[in-house]
């Protein structure tokens, strides 16, 4: 899974709103892959995003250095492959790992550490 920054976290929400939007716009149909629990620990939706060319969008977000790897035992099918992807953003210096932007977490930002 992925975590992306909040709406309201500063200029990351909206950058990484805009990411999703360009990936899919509004209308887009869209497949959903439930893992073991497809429900999360917060009440909401856990799933792999499949646009309709087959590109998964948990990945390309992670790719673009927009998203945290997110983990929810037992929904760890893609986990190695996630954890690949996350760590060649980071390497690359993608998206918000160019900047401070990872700093204050997603996760962090909800429960104002950061």
């Amino acid at each position: 899974m992925v975590d992306t920054p909040e709406w309201n976290q500063g200029t990351l929400g909206p950058r990484a709103t805009a990411a999703l939007s360009s990936m899919i716009p509004v209308g887009m149909r869209v497949e959903l892959e439930t893992d073991v629990e497809p429900v999360g620990p917060y009440g909401r939706l856990l799933a792999y995003v499949y646009l309709p060319d087959g590109r998964m969008v948990n990945e390309e977000l992670l790719r673009r250095g927009m998203a945290l790897l997110a983990v929810y035992p037992p929904n760890t099918r893609y986990l190695a492959r996630f954890r690949e992807i996350a760590e060649e953003a980071k390497d690359r210096r993608s998206g918000f790992w160019a900047e401070s932007g990872f700093d204050c977490t997603p996760y962090g930002f909800r429960r104002n550490l950061c």
